[in-house]
């Protein structure tokens, strides 16, 4: 059975307060960060979403593509208004990586991880398997953030034989299931539990324990190719911080904080 997504179905099945109860929904779009980018300056409300079927021009971290076939994927993007400190922001990111594999954990049964900072993989040991992301893009006045965009794609129902061939191997639920997976349980499960996780930050809650406890880099030897850094930082992932960085111990016991990098598991 062809598995669609409709204005009106979604209208019925969304059981969230706010979060994505307002939405827009493109069989094809630019990007939907983009477009949900440009609807926050405009004066959307928070919890916005769009939606939509193809992305001719999606992104991952790091200017990356993102490919999927039209009608395979998941593929959206919320809007935040966040009343947090600045260095705060990177919890919007752990929050919604753990809100991907609660999600697929719930309605597919499958156990996945964060491979930092966003990538969300399957399997025990490396090659992990990607069959997501997130990225995340705030609109800062000064060092207070005024609005968030939370952009999410997941591989849903993309054949072993269409899946794009990248360098960091690439999956999909269906192959890794062996059946069709239904979308619309997975987008309204996702609200739900982001909805939960966000108001639990606003009361006070930090996510880092949970966030730290899904990642696959800890105590592995890591390889960071830094943008604008000539000379990579090699070494042991040892922890990360309350900001996010993933801190990487090198060969003379120096501690790098790691912000933004293609970070490349090595045995």
């Amino acid at each position: 059975m062809e598995d669609i997504l409709s204005k009106s179905t979604l209208s019925l099945a969304i059981k969230t307060r706010w979060l994505g109860r307002l939405f827009y929904m493109f069989h094809t779009i630019d990007s939907t960060n983009t477009r949900l980018k440009t609807m926050a300056t405009q004066g959307e409300p928070e919890g916005t979403m769009v939606l939509a079927e193809h992305q001719s021009s999606g992104r991952g971290r790091l200017g990356r593509q993102w490919h999927a076939p039209a009608g395979s994927s998941l593929l959206f993007s919320l809007l935040f208004r966040p009343d947090w400190p600045t260095e705060h922001t990177q919890w919007l990111m752990m929050i919604a990586s753990v809100t991907a594999i609660e999600t697929i954990k719930l309605v597919t049964g499958l156990d996945l991880r964060i491979k930092w900072p966003n990538d969300i993989v399957i399997g025990d040991q490396p090659p992990w398997r990607k069959c997501g992301g997130i990225l995340m893009e705030g609109d800062f006045q000064g060092s207070a953030l005024r609005s968030a965009v939370i952009g999410v794609g997941i591989n849903v129902n993309i054949p072993a034989s269409q899946l794009a061939e990248t360098a960091f191997p690439a999956t999909s639920l269906q192959v890794e299931t062996g059946q069709t997976v239904p979308r619309l349980p997975l987008l309204v499960t996702y609200l739900q539990i982001m909805e939960q996780k966000y108001e639990a930050i606003s009361a006070g809650h930090s996510p880092m324990l949970e966030w730290r406890s899904t990642l696959v880099n800890i105590g592995q030897t890591v390889r960071a190719e830094i943008e604008g850094v000539g000379t990579p930082v090699e070494g042991i992932a040892v922890d990360t911080d309350v900001m996010g960085r993933l801190l990487v111990r090198d060969s003379s016991g120096k501690i790098h904080k790691i912000t933004a990098a293609d970070v490349t598991v090595h045995s």
